[in-house]
């Protein structure tokens, strides 16, 4: 943002431009002002203040210069002050070579304003290259987004939305777009992709609200030429969801629920389109995949989904990177499977399912080692935005409750017992901030500690997204699974009920090989049942995964 001397001269500038500006007197004084924050301009050190407010001035000096602005000629003066642009302007070009894109679109601007200008002309190609590499670097074919130094969902739709402004911008100078087919392809999907991400009229649910529209308030002020850009430019679909999300309630087909479940190492899963909708999204790209679950325009989780495993004693490291094992999308909801080898062999297999119609999540770890004798031990944590508290709606209980102000979500961790009491191999706690950063940001973390004897081992939080149920009683218990009248062990199969008020689920994992097995007086033979559990008993299988 500019400072404000860098403001003092953008507001003279407008308002030499606007009212009676036509008039020769007025031109002179606007090619005084302008010449006043040029000058002003030369002495801000390098940043986007500078680049800023050298396109503002850009804007300003074409509108007088060319046929059909303020005049229909361009004077003496006009050719002195672009000449002055073009030096004020020429240190960006080391800064774009250098890989910051943040003075690409200044440079482009003054390049289309003033294209028989040669010094205005050769800004041009060092500003395209940089925004051409910085795009192929940081997405892929299928639409995954990758913001270095930043993994949240905002600073990648944000990273998006820079590159629609700086397109838009150029457009607006009278070019065309500002870089190769192949990388406006890529933009075009990552486009799509930045949609999924976003909340209702277009919002990042972090921020403070910046930004109106028609459809409401947003909170992300940069990502309208994001949307204008896609609503223009977009596939049929993509065209309907821009404008549904900066409109609301626009009719047509919209994008699928699920995005980016493919080579680009991220997935984005959402419950709906509407405002109130569960959006879920993971990159598994790093040891600890970045997670971010949101409701509407509150985030109730957001950070490294971070685990650690012993077995017999021993811990067990990554022995090498997640791959993506499986997904299946269907009308009530997808499920989500990427697999992680451990040192000394096994893997975890971490699931992740999106109940769309009951906006529920479920966030799984099944641990798998060879035998060993000696039991597995598990510790996995997931971390909460500043904005979020905890509470523990009764301290005999091991439920958490997510507020804001207000219950926004509860957390429920399946595999261990109600009752702190019953006692249990196992806790679910609130924990300290891990790092400097999440402290001063004042973050915390839920650590889920598991134990169990063999060698398989599941450990599932259920997260309840419906405020209205979070604010009412919940519970939960562990169900016998039985196989030809035996009861399985905890390392062989298990099966949880989980009520909120009058509502009921069922959850089944098979650890070892699926087969025939009951629970509830239900026939399961597959390896995952999610299903709300109807009156007189009767299971609705909204998942099932073979």
């Amino acid at each position: 943002m500019p400072t404000r001397d860098g403001r003092r001269h953008l507001r003279r500038l407008a308002t030499r431009i606007t009212g009676k500006a036509r008039r020769g007197g007025d031109l002179r004084r606007l090619e005084a002002a302008v010449a006043e924050a040029l000058e002003a301009i030369a002495r801000l050190p390098a940043g986007a203040e500078r680049w800023t407010t050298t396109e503002a001035v850009a804007w300003a000096l074409g509108w007088t210069a060319q046929p059909g602005g303020a005049s229909t000629g361009r004077t003496g003066a006009a050719t002195a002050l672009i000449d002055q642009l073009c030096r004020v302007a020429a240190p960006a070009v080391d800064v774009v070579r250098d890989g910051d894109t943040a003075a690409a679109a200044c440079l482009l601007v003054v390049a289309e304003l003033f294209p028989d200008i040669a010094a205005c002309q050769a800004l041009e190609p060092p500003a395209r290259e940089a925004v051409e590499a910085e795009i192929d670097r940081q997405t892929s074919d299928d639409g995954a987004i990758r913001a270095p130094g930043a993994a949240d969902v905002a600073a990648r739709v944000a990273l998006v939305a820079r590159w629609a402004a700086i397109g838009e911008a150029v457009t607006a100078a009278g070019g065309g777009v500002p870089w190769n087919a192949r990388t406006d392809a890529r933009l075009r999907a990552a486009g799509e992709t930045a949609l999924a991400l976003m909340g209702p009229a277009g919002s990042d649910p972090r921020g403070p609200v910046a930004r109106r529209s028609a459809g409401g308030t947003a909170a992300m002020a940069d990502v309208e030429p994001l949307l204008d850009r896609v609503a223009r430019d977009g596939s049929r679909r993509a065209r309907n969801t821009a404008r549904h999300l900066a409109q609301g309630g626009a009719g047509g087909r919209l994008l699928p629920r699920e995005r980016g479940l493919g080579d680009g190492g991220q997935a984005v899963i959402r419950s709906g389109w509407d405002g109130s909708a569960v959006r879920l999204f993971i990159d598994w790209q790093a040891s600890a995949p970045w997670l971010e679950v949101a409701v509407g325009r509150r985030v109730l989780v957001a950070g490294p989904w971070s685990a650690g495993v012993s077995v017999g004693g021993q811990k067990r490291d990554p022995d090498g990177p997640w791959r993506m094992s499986s997904c299946e999308p269907c009308r009530h909801g997808t499920f989500l499977e990427i697999v992680q080898p451990l040192v000394g062999g096994g893997e975890v297999q971490r699931q992740v399912v999106v109940m769309a119609a009951d906006r529920v999540v479920l966030l799984a770890d099944a641990v798998i080692v060879p035998a060993s004798g000696g039991g597995i031990d598990y510790r996995a944590r997931i971390v909460l935005p500043g904005a979020i508290t905890v509470a523990t709606p009764e301290e005999e209980t091991r439920e958490r409750l997510l507020c804001d102000g207000r219950p926004r979500s509860v957390v429920l961790p399946l595999a261990l017992g109600e009752w702190t009491s019953a006692g249990g191999p196992g806790s679910f706690d609130v924990v300290a901030p891990s790092s400097a950063t999440q402290e001063a940001a004042g973050v915390a973390g839920l650590e889920l500690r598991q134990s169990g004897p063999g060698d398989r081992l599941y450990a599932p939080l259920w997260i309840d997204c419906d405020p209205g149920r979070s604010r009412g009683p919940v519970t939960w218990r562990q169900l016998t699974v039985a196989d030809t009248r035996r009861i399985l062990g905890r390392h062989e199969a298990v099966g949880f009920r989980v009520q909120a008020g009058l509502e009921q689920w069922l959850v089944y994992r098979a650890l070892d090989e699926p087969r025939n097995r009951t629970l509830l007086g239900c026939n399961v033979a597959c390896e995952l049942i999610l299903g709300r559990i109807k009156p007189r008993g009767r299971v609705g299988r909204s998942i099932e995964i073979e």
